[in-house]
């Protein structure tokens, strides 16, 4: 989705390059302008004007400095509610969700999906075909790994058709079990946003 924020950061709008920032000092904890260079490479910022944004954002109180120079480190001091965040999802899965049949996506409990909570929306785009729909966050339920998921949420709810085994070795395709015994599993409670005109169709 092409958000819709000036990428220039001019004065008196919304600057997505903030937005990014805001969602990535979310998820990463004590991170430094070289990180966020590193890590976000489709913000095509250059080190001015990373340096910039990071300035204005302490400035305004959203993020906190610690240290000096090279080695200051960033931390986010308070989280905007209503966050977006995006997410790729195979055609099945995106069109069951467009039903309204799937209502609980599942993923692993890693660090991004850590970071959502209830009233957040996550923007999914179908990876074959683009299409795009947004979906709010109704609630995040963290589990051990993907067995305890499928013994608490109905197959229908989690994607599964009337006519299939809800297995939970399914998600052995996504996740082998050394990250699923890392990070654990993740049901995140969905439904239809009523903010699809946001999308450029």
């Amino acid at each position: 989705m092409a958000r819709k924020f000036n990428r220039s950061c001019a004065k008196g709008g919304t600057c997505l390059v903030d937005v990014i920032i805001s969602e990535y000092a979310i998820a990463n904890c004590n991170f430094t302008r070289k990180d966020v260079l590193r890590d976000l490479p489709s913000l095509k910022l250059t080190p001015r004007q990373a340096s910039y944004r990071l300035a204005y954002m302490v400035k305004n109180g959203i993020l906190i400095k610690e240290g000096q120079g090279n080695g200051a480190t960033y931390n986010i001091s308070h989280r905007p509610d209503g966050m977006y965040f995006y997410m790729n999802l195979n055609p099945a899965p995106f069109e069951a969700i467009k039903s309204g049949k799937k209502t609980v996506e599942m993923r692993l409990n890693d660090n991004k999906r850590r970071a959502l909570r209830a009233g957040d929306f996550i923007v999914f785009t179908n990876t074959e075909t683009k299409e795009e729909m947004i979906v709010e966050i109704l609630d995040k339920i963290v589990y051990t790994d993907f067995h305890e998921l499928y013994k608490h949420h109905n197959k229908i709810s989690i994607g599964y058709s009337e006519n299939e085994t809800a297995d939970p070795d399914d998600m052995l395709e996504y996740y082998d079990k050394k990250r699923i015994k890392k990070y654990g599993a993740l049901a995140i409670v969905i439904r239809l946003s009523k903010k699809q005109s946001l999308l450029n169709r």
